[in-house]
């Protein structure tokens, strides 16, 4: 016979965007007191960032290709998502997957104790160190010990966030260029998310994903494509200025997670300055996992991916991915609920949690041009409150 207990919202399940990662296998780029990113650029190369770790080594570079530009990971202002369900498993949901573009396994929740579920979902905002009460009332759980955790979330992270650049010692002063339809020359050292000339978000798929042929927008037209980049400001996917600039037109944008595989556009990379020239679909896929120990930082964590479509079924096309299921098997946390427990904190890493592009022309080597911002993966770290620990949780 199944126990249960009732965790009243008083308590709540709290969602939390924290730092409880190190810098240790994060692209994080040395910055002064202020926090602004340092910029030492010249003609003699592509590469103006420096490590944290190394920060008089200006080398940071974007992926393989040493002539992009550098790439640095960032804590976002804010970090909103929706999420539809949260549950806690007894057994691994994970079925795995073929390895095609027309897998039809799915997750398996029959172990699973749901403890939210929102048809409409809930729009959640996290901000560095903030707390947000998910539950608008209390959630009856049954006793026992949970090594999985589950969670059904909008395939749309959006990403609000202002970053400060500044002159190195000793280098020479720069201007970044961003988004602009009409000057080529306008940009600034205060970068920021914010809409388009048409007042829509900026929108990068994680996959990489380029406008080709019919294929330009995801769900259903909601969100546009973005055009290969070619190094013109019109491209650009965030806007740079002064400070005021950037304070007043702030907004969010968007990572989609449309598919979990190789990159399908073909023709979009630096060197093919043109449009993208094809697509291979055969490279969609709406399963992933990583293995524990896939990223340094966290070596007992494995987690493990569905794309779905807009009725909770298995995605057979980037174009209908809507949601994501995201499941996390962490063996230094698993989650045990007791007689005594009284609520427990769902963690999300948000530092670290977004990658900026800076792309530095091959030709013009003192021209620094806003590229693109992606949302990171998430981890997440539980932790529970009993009537013995009081306010603390463990």
């Amino acid at each position: 016979m199944k126990r249960f207990i009732l965790l009243f919202s008083i308590f709540g399940i709290l969602l939390t965007g924290n730092s409880y990662a190190d810098d240790d296998d994060y692209n994080i780029c040395a910055t002064n007191a202020n926090g602004a990113i340092l910029v030492e650029q010249n003609n003699s190369d592509h590469h103006s960032f420096a490590l944290a770790s190394s920060p008089t080594d200006f080398t940071v570079v974007m992926g393989d290709n040493a002539n992009q530009g550098g790439m640095c990971e960032v804590t976002p202002d804010n970090y909103k998502f929706t999420i539809f369900k949260m549950g806690l498993c007894k057994e691994n949901p994970w079925t795995g997957f073929d390895d095609n573009a027309n897998n039809t396994k799915t997750a398996d929740l029959s172990t699973c104790t749901d403890i939210f579920d929102v048809s409409a979902g809930k729009e959640v905002n996290l901000t560095p160190g903030s707390e947000v009460n998910l539950l608008d009332d209390g959630v009856i759980l049954p006793i026992g010990s949970f090594p999985y955790i589950y969670a059904l979330l909008d395939n749309a992270i959006q990403v609000k966030h202002i970053q400060e650049f500044a002159v190195a010692p000793g280098a020479d002063d720069f201007i970044i260029n961003g988004y602009d339809t009409g000057d080529e020359s306008s940009g600034g050292k205060f970068c920021y998310t914010g809409l388009d000339d048409n007042g829509d978000k900026f929108v990068m798929a994680k996959s990489n994903d380029r406008s080709f042929g019919t294929f330009t927008t995801l769900r259903g037209g909601t969100y546009k494509l973005p055009e290969h980049y070619n190094g013109d400001n019109a491209k650009a996917k965030f806007h740079c200025g002064t400070e005021a600039e950037a304070n007043a037109a702030n907004d969010f944008f968007v990572t989609l997670m449309n598919s979990m595989g190789d990159e399908m556009t073909t023709g979009n990379d630096g060197s093919n300055p043109g449009a993208a020239t094809g697509r291979t679909a055969a490279n969609f896929r709406n399963a992933s996992e990583n293995s524990r120990g896939f990223h340094k930082q966290f070596p007992t964590i494995a987690q493990y991916y569905y794309l779905f479509n807009a009725n909770d079924s298995i995605a057979t096309s980037p174009a209908t991915v809507e949601k994501i299921l995201f499941i996390q098997d962490d063996t230094s946390n698993i989650i045990n609920i007791t007689e005594d427990t009284t609520a427990f904190k769902l963690n999300f890493k948000t530092n670290n949690a977004v990658e900026i592009g800076i792309f530095e022309s091959i030709t013009t080597q003192t021209r620094l041009q806003a590229t693109e911002m992606q949302a990171n993966s998430i981890f997440v770290n539980i932790q529970t409150k009993t009537r013995k620990s009081g306010d603390t949780f463990n």
